[in-house]
C-alpha cells in the first residue's frame, strides 16, 4: 500500500513543479520536516546569517526571475526577522513566498513561549496569508503562487504549524493546480475612459511608475509615446523604460 504524502512533502513537491530551485532561510526545529522534504526534491536550502537577509534574497530572486522567491524561518523571533525583507518585497512588487513555522496547533491554546500572531503580523505587508492545515497543501501552495505572481505582484505569507507539517495530506495531488502566471484581463470601460480623457486634454503628460512592467509593456509604451508625442517622465523605479535621451523625456 502506497504511503500518503505528508504536508511538508506536498509543499516541497509543489514548489519543485513551479520551477523553484532554492529556498533561503535559517533552520529551526519547527521547520526541519519541511527542510528535509525540500532536500529530497532537490531544492537547495540556502543558509543565511539572518532571516531578514533570506527575505531580501527572496525579494531579489522574485524580481529577476519573475517567479516567487521563497524564504523560510522558524517561529517567534525567527519569523519576525523576516518582516523587513517581506515589506520591501511588498513595496517593490516582488513575488515572494514567506514561509514561517509555528508551534503545534495542540500547544497553541496554552503555550506562551514564542507565541506570536503571525498572520496578523504579516497582514499589512503581504497580499495574502495562508495557514496550512494538511487538507489540500497542493492547492494552498498553488493559490499562494498565483496570488504572488498575478496582477500586482507581491509576497504571500504561509504559516506551517510543526505538527501539520508531519500530518498526512488529505488533498488530491494528481489534480491540476495553476502554477503559471496568467495574463490580466483588459477593462474595456477604463480604456475608453482613458482615451476620452486624452482626447480633450490640452497639455497631457505621461508619468511612468513602479506599476509598469518593463518586460511586458516597455515596447508598447515607447510606441505610444512616439505615436502621441506626449512628453514623459519616470519615477525612480521606472527608470530606463523610456530613454532619458529621448526628445520627449
Amino acid at each position: 500500500m502506497r504511503r500518503m504524502s505528508i504536508c511538508a512533502e506536498v509543499i516541497a513537491r509543489t514548489l519543485k513543479e513551479a520551477d523553484i530551485g532554492s529556498v533561503f532561510g535559517l533552520p529551526g526545529g519547527e521547520v526541519l520536516t519541511l527542510i528535509e522534504a525540500l532536500r529530497r526534491e532537490d531544492i537547495s536550502f540556502v543558509l543565511t546569517r539572518h532571516e531578514a537577509t533570506a527575505a531580501f534574497m527572496a525579494d531579489v530572486t522574485g524580481q529577476i526571475t519573475r517567479r516567487p522567491g521563497v524564504c523560510l524561518s522558524t517561529l517567534g523571533p525567527g519569523a519576525t526577522n523576516l518582516v523587513s525583507g517581506v515589506a520591501n518585497a511588498y513595496l517593490d512588487r516582488s513575488p515572494v513566498l514567506a514561509i514561517t513555522g509555528q508551534m503545534s496547533t495542540e500547544a497553541l491554546p496554552f503555550c506562551s513561549h514564542q507565541r506570536i500572531d503571525l498572520p496578523a503580523l504579516f497582514q499589512p505587508v503581504t497580499k495574502a496569508g495562508i495557514v496550512m492545515d494538511a487538507k489540500d497543501s497542493r492547492g494552498a501552495v498553488g493559490k499562494a503562487i498565483a496570488i504572488a505572481t498575478q496582477g500586482r505582484r507581491g509576497p504571500v505569507h504561509i504559516m506551517l504549524p510543526s505538527n501539520i507539517a508531519r500530518q498526512e495530506d488529505e488533498g488530491n495531488e494528481s489534480r491540476e493546480v495553476p502554477l503559471e502566471e496568467s495574463s490580466p484581463v483588459l477593462n474595456q470601460g477604463l480604456l475608453e475612459e482613458a482615451v476620452g480623457e486624452l482626447a480633450w486634454a490640452s497639455h497631457p503628460l505621461i508619468i511612468l511608475g513602479i506599476g509598469v512592467d518593463p518586460l511586458a509593456t516597455g515596447e508598447a509604451i515607447n510606441e505610444f509615446v512616439e505615436k502621441t508625442q506626449i512628453p514623459v517622465l519616470t519615477t525612480p523605479k521606472a527608470k530606463g523604460i523610456v530613454s532619458e535621451s529621448h526628445p520627449l523625456f
